[in-house]
């Protein structure tokens, strides 16, 4: 069994229509956990859809599989207690896969959110997902384009997540002078904070 969690903006909007999706390609072994409020009017239109195809809707968040749409991008403030009691029924899932952004992962990197396995997030990678600890909650991340203008994701591409293998640095000689292997600036710290310059300083030495 899969439910598809789905809050009432349109992140819940996307969970209602991959369930109604899934459900039209003879998955019918889902149910719709349905989180209501004020409901979009994107969420509107794919909650209906789902009742007329008679796709079950569930109160029970018991399940190895679980889709959440419960909350998206943009999150601030506090979570609910009842939003707190439906994360973490979500995280006793055994596999949990989020649209867009784990719900209730926030730019300042203090979060109390679902943690996901993976992580389906829209035109381009977040920049909450690198904040902090949140890089713990999104697992694997996988991008994908719905649609959106080509140009509007290139001018939100102004960073990324790098590796070792992202980074092609020369091979210094061991018998090189050190004033010929270049240099390095370090700005930073504090004089209250200077562990991380300190250490960064210790690092290129």
């Amino acid at each position: 069994l899969t439910i598809f969690v789905a809050g009432s903006g349109n992140n819940g909007a996307d969970s209602l229509a991959v369930a109604r999706m899934a459900y039209c390609d003879g998955i019918k072994n889902i149910n719709i956990y349905f989180v209501p409020g004020h409901q979009s009017k994107e969420n509107k239109v794919k909650y209906d859809i789902c009742k007329a195809l008679e796709i079950p809707f569930t109160d029970n968040l018991e399940s190895e599989l679980i889709v959440d749409g419960l909350i998206g991008v943009g999150f601030s403030g506090e979570l609910s207690q009842e939003k707190r009691n439906i994360v973490d029924g979500i995280n006793k899932a055994n596999y949990i896969i989020s649209i867009d952004c784990p719900s209730g992962l926030k730019e300042d990197g203090n979060s109390y959110c679902v943690k996901a396995n993976e992580t389906i997030t829209f035109g381009y990678e977040k920049v909450a997902f690198y904040i902090g600890n949140n890089i713990n909650y999104v697992g694997k991340i996988t991008t994908l384009n719905p649609s959106f203008p080509l140009n509007n994701i290139s001018l939100s591409d102004n960073y990324k997540r790098i590796s070792y293998s992202d980074i092609n640095l020369r091979k210094i000689d061991d018998r090189e002078y050190k004033n010929k292997k270049g240099h390095v600036a370090i700005v930073g710290g504090s004089k209250e904070y200077s562990g991380a310059v300190r250490l960064s300083e210790r690092a290129v030495f």
